[in-house]
Parts: C-alpha cells; sequence; structure tokens
C-alpha cells in the first residue's frame, strides 16, 4: 500500500459467509495472487479507484457486486475460476452462480472481466472427433486418451460440457 497500490483501499473482507467487514487484513490469506492482480490493474489505469473484496460463497458474489456498482465502480474484476457453474451457455440452475453476479454487475453499470487463462494448460477444448468409427474421441490425431499423472493425496477435477443438439 503506498507503492505500488494506491496508499488506501475500499474494502469488503468476508470473514465467514454473510459476514464481512472493511478491514483490509480481514483480506488477507497468505496467496499473493489477488495483490498481483490489484496492481497491474492500477498499472493500466492508475488514477481509478480500488475496490477488493473478498468472498466466502456465490451469494457473497452477488451482494459484493451489488456493492461495488451501488459505490459507482464502473469495471469489476473477477481473478477466480469456478467449477461447473452450468451447461456452458451462460445458464446455471443455481440463483448463486458466478452468472448472477455478472447479471448484478452489468444490470448496475459496470463493465465485468473475468480471468481467462489461469487454467488454459489444465484445460482441453475442442469439437467431438472421430475419424476411425469407433465412437472414442480423438483428443490428437488418433489418440483416445488424455492422459494425468495423479499423486496420493492430490486433489483432480475433472468437469465435462458437451452440445447434445
Amino acid at each position: 500500500m503506498g507503492t505500488e497500490l494506491p496508499s488506501t483501499v475500499v474494502a469488503r473482507c468476508y470473514t465467514s459467509i454473510g459476514v464481512f467487514t472493511s478491514n483490509l487484513a480481514d483480506c488477507e490469506n497468505g496467496e499473493v495472487h489477488g495483490t498481483g492482480v490489484a496492481e497491474a490493474i492500477i498499472d493500466i489505469a492508475p488514477q481509478a479507484a480500488p475496490y477488493i473484496a473478498t468472498v466466502s460463497s456465490g451469494a457473497d458474489s452477488v451482494a459484493t457486486a451489488t456493492w461495488m456498482t451501488e459505490q459507482g465502480v464502473t469495471v469489476i474484476n473477477r481473478s477466480l475460476s469456478k467449477i461447473w457453474e452450468g451447461p456452458g451457455d451462460s445458464t446455471s440452475p443455481f440463483s448463486t452462480s458466478v452468472f448472477g453476479m455478472i447479471d448484478a454487475a452489468v444490470s448496475g453499470g459496470a463493465l465485468f472481466a473475468n480471468s481467462a487463462g489461469n487454467s488454459a494448460k489444465k484445460t482441453w477444448y475442442g469439437s467431438f472427433s472421430n475419424s476411425d468409427g469407433n465412437r472414442f474421441h480423438e483428443f490428437q490425431g488418433l489418440d483416445e486418451t488424455n492422459e494425468i499423472t495423479v499423486s496420493s493425496g492430490q486433489e483432480v477435477v475433472v468437469e465435462l460440457r458437451w452440445d447434445d443438439s
């Protein structure tokens, strides 16, 4: 604060679901990613007045986007990825999904930006391919495997989406 970032920021730091403070220390979680993102944004827009938040739930995300736009924030950056939120068409069966946060930001007049590359090397995207007719997807050429190596105790999240049309 006061060097890479302005000397003051407006903070909304959740200490548990639905409970927040404006104490910047309550936003600290031992990670440097959020600070790095805030520094990059200030480098791009040095006159911006930064508002930061850490959230504990989807409902907190929607409430925070609403609060930010009520404070006059016009650009909201979310540097966070989320596992499955819906079928991939910007809809979700969950009322507190990230799409609710986006809707709250946009309806409040803000531009909403989200990270789009943090997991790029851990993700495969593409259309179904089956040139040999055996009904198995070919990820690259005729390779029908998409192998991963997992160590004992390591968490793995696998997410699949497809278009049935």
